[in-house]
């Protein structure tokens, strides 16, 4: 009696773990779709699932251990071999819940590097955009102030030499930022 009311409460572990495994597999599979911010929370509910199911399996496990090793005397040794069959059963079980623990931590590191490879190319860009235009927000600065002795001002071409020189720093930037391969 013993024996099968412990087989039925390892199947119901079984079965729970297999639901575990295949919301771990849909998890995995909106990372790889569409990573977004609600994802964490499911990778946290996720293993808080997993370790509470470790928790409840692991006296079971602690006693099949100890009965498939002899160390119980009220079990005969007739039935040896049924409670090793339930012993393998549930350290299946355990090698999955940490197998599967891993695999969650794999999925938040996962999540965690493409959040960052994304950042990384917004901020790729703004610098990018930056490194063009302070140089010209710079020139543009100073040549907006309305003073009335800037020697520039009288020049004929003064005008046109700032435009070149601005055009020049932009272009400049840009053959710096390609050979540093910025983008």
């Amino acid at each position: 009696m013993l024996f099968l009311l412990i087989d039925a409460i390892i199947d119901q572990y079984l079965i729970s773990l297999e639901s575990l495994m295949l919301m771990s597999g849909k998890i995995e599979h909106e990372i790889m779709e569409n990573p977004h911010e609600e994802i964490v929370s499911h990778i946290l509910n996720q293993k808080r699932g997993v370790a509470d199911l470790r928790k409840i399996i692991n006296p079971l496990h602690d006693i099949l251990r100890q009965i498939s090793t002899d160390e119980m005397d009220f079990i005969n040794n007739d039935y040896t071999n049924y409670y090793n069959d339930l012993y393998d059963h549930i350290k299946v079980a355990v090698d999955h819940l940490d197998n599967q623990r891993e695999s969650l931590t794999q999925l938040m590191d996962f999540y965690m590097s493409r959040v960052s490879i994304q950042m990384n190319k917004v901020m790729q860009t703004l610098t990018i955009i930056a490194t063009i235009f302070i140089p010209l927000t710079f020139l543009a600065g100073i040549y907006g102030m309305n003073f009335q002795h800037m020697p520039e001002l009288s020049w004929e071409w003064g005008y046109y030499g700032l435009l070149a020189i601005m055009f020049l720093l932009g272009v400049g930037m840009y053959i710096f930022m390609r050979r540093k391969r910025w983008f």
